[in-house]
């Protein structure tokens, strides 16, 4: 049985290096696992280029190109009346 998950490279606070060593920590972890990375292809592919990552592992890494970003943006207040 093998398994394989999408990780939004651009997602969380720090971005592309953060989730990208993520995933190769997983990818080591996890034989029967694969991902594929979505968001900026260069980008994604400039960080694994930048990584030492064995053979094995880069064969189970797909880049899915996303050319659209949406960045969010929370704002937080407390106490709210609600609460």
């Amino acid at each position: 049985m093998s398994i394989k998950v999408s990780i939004d490279a651009s997602g969380g606070d720090f971005g592309i290096p953060v989730t990208i060593n993520a995933g190769i920590i997983a990818l080591k972890t996890f034989n029967d696992l694969a991902v594929a990375f979505v968001g900026d292809e260069k980008a994604i592919k400039i960080e694994i280029n930048n990584t030492s990552i064995p053979p094995k592992i880069l064969e189970r890494i797909e880049i899915k190109h996303a050319s659209q970003v949406i960045n969010i943006c929370l704002l937080y207040t407390s106490p709210s009346p609600r609460d």
